[in-house]
């Protein structure tokens, strides 16, 4: 990270000539200090420029004597993991895992700095980027108190008491120390030589999410049906990361037998124009407003409308608020009157009630990766497209409702009622099921095992994998524990 440079301070600045002090305070000039003899670290150790850049240097390889690490108000600090180097905006070292004394393992950010001053003159304490700092390192000690932007005050660490040696001796490390864990490659000869024996553990451990999430759905079972714990699946993966809870909060609203008991004895026609009308009308988009590139006719839009009119009066009572959706930062492609259209069309195809069994029936289909993942897509009835006929539910997002969606519910079902060829036909599944276009953390898993090449991640059950690897161990240098390194060293997994 290049130096943010140095800011004239109204208090106290020392700057070095020489082997000689000056010192200015408050616009005071007082004579010079004599030089330090030899043996002090003052002359050594400044005969090498000081630089953020470089003590961000010697806090990556910890070049440090760790055992010696204390804050300057005396509390020891026991460095886990040193943090990211981010070499750019925002605090130096991210997500680094701290011990100050004997309390609990923190984690958080660390900013670097010459002086401890720099953090105000630098306007950290008004930044919101520097919220989650959780220590502050400087080159020499100063009894400069430094606030977080929540008005906490800052542990700070000074770096030259603790130094290995002289300035002018550090050299990056060419092997990472213990602190320096999860940076370098922890997999390269094994993606080399057998990646095979890496693939067995990363399914293994897709095999190990799965069976988290569904056992979270079996404990949803306690407070709804599982019918309803099954659509309440399915908005929650249509609303993605910014819209889960107000996705979640309109199928409580909005329950899957209310739409099947809307939709009785009516025509396609009008039944799908209903559950549209009340999917959008709950959510808070009737009167129609939908995204930009979502084109529909006049008379599907009335239509709509007419039906909120009839049968949406429980929903638009003034004590009944409809979701507060995140739209500023989602693509239109992604936008929720979009993403509950293309639900309307799947609860249509089916009937409300039956598309929990009739989805988790093509589990035991031998042809399930193909037609489950046509199910769970959805296009624009062509009656309802102002031109051509619009994709709602693309294959993607139809992958990740049978990854994120059928599989958990058929394995949390298996496990309920001890139906064994169920689970495995299930697991069967995901090992067949296509990956999906992966996402940062699958990137950065997939960085981190290194190799020539990266690691060829087919399947559904290797990309959950990737995703289970990095949440349990990766995201929180658990390295000694993870199969990964089991499976590097050839020992058994933990």
């Amino acid at each position: 990270m290049a130096d943010k440079g140095s800011t004239a301070l109204p208090g106290r600045e020392v700057t070095s000539r020489g082997g000689a002090a000056s010192r200015t305070i408050r616009g005071e000039n007082r004579p010079a200090r004599p030089a330090p003899p030899p043996a002090r670290r003052a002359t050594v150790w400044w005969g090498r420029p000081v630089s953020e850049h470089l003590l961000s240097a010697i806090w990556q390889a910890q070049w440090l004597r760790r055992a010696a690490l204390r804050t300057t108000d005396g509390r020891s600090v026991r460095v886990v993991y040193r943090g990211r180097w981010s070499h750019g905006l925002g605090p130096d070292f991210r997500d680094a895992l701290l011990v100050f004394d004997d309390g609990p393992l923190l984690r958080g950010d660390i900013e670097v700095h010459r002086r401890a001053a720099d953090w105000a003159a630098h306007g950290h304490q008004h930044d919101p980027r520097y919220a989650a700092v959780i220590l502050h390192v400087t080159y020499d000690e100063a009894a400069v108190e430094c606030r977080r932007p929540d008005g906490a005050v800052l542990p700070q660490v000074a770096l030259a008491p603790v130094l290995l040696g002289p300035l002018d001796r550090f050299q990056p490390p060419a092997t990472l120390p213990l602190g320096a864990l999860g940076d370098g490659p922890c997999a390269n000869h094994l993606v080399a030589t057998a990646p095979e024996r890496l693939l067995a553990t990363v399914r293994a451990a897709g095999l190990a999410r799965l069976r988290q999430k569904a056992a979270v759905v079996e404990a949803s079972f306690t407070a709804m049906p599982p019918d309803q714990s099954f659509y309440a699946g399915l908005l929650e993966a249509l609303g993605y990361s910014q819209n889960r809870a107000p996705a979640l909060a309109l199928a409580a609203a909005l329950p899957l037998q209310a739409l099947d008991d809307a939709c009785v004895g009516l025509p396609p026609a009008r039944a799908q124009a209903r559950l549209a009308a009340l999917l959008l009308g709950a959510a808070g988009f009737l009167p129609w407003r939908g995204p930009a590139g979502l084109r529909l006719r006049a008379d599907f839009v009335a239509a709509m409308e007419r039906e909120w009119q009839v049968a949406g009066a429980p929903w638009r009572s003034p004590d009944r608020a409809a979701p507060r959706w995140e739209l500023g930062r989602v693509r239109p492609a992604n936008h929720p009157a979009r993403r509950l259209l293309g639900l309307a069309v799947l609860l249509a195809a089916h009937g409300p009630a039956r598309l929990p069994a009739a989805l988790l029936a093509l589990v035991r289909d031998p042809t399930a990766p193909r037609a489950l993942r046509a199910a769970a897509g959805a296009t624009l009835w062509p009656a309802a497209a102002a031109g051509a006929a619009t994709v709602l539910i693309g294959a993607d997002r139809a992958g990740e409702i049978a990854v994120n969606v059928v599989l958990p519910h058929a394995l949390a079902r298996a496990a309920a009622g001890g139906d064994a060829a169920l689970a495995a036909a299930a697991a069967a599944l995901a090992a067949v099921l296509p990956a999906g276009p992966g996402n940062a953390r699958t990137r950065a898993m997939l960085a981190q095992f290194g190799g020539p090449r990266p690691l060829p991640i087919r399947s559904a059950l290797e990309e959950q994998g990737l995703l289970h690897l990095y949440a349990g161990w990766c995201a929180s240098r658990r390295c000694y524990e993870c199969p990964v390194a089991a499976a590097v060293s050839g020992r058994p997994p933990a």
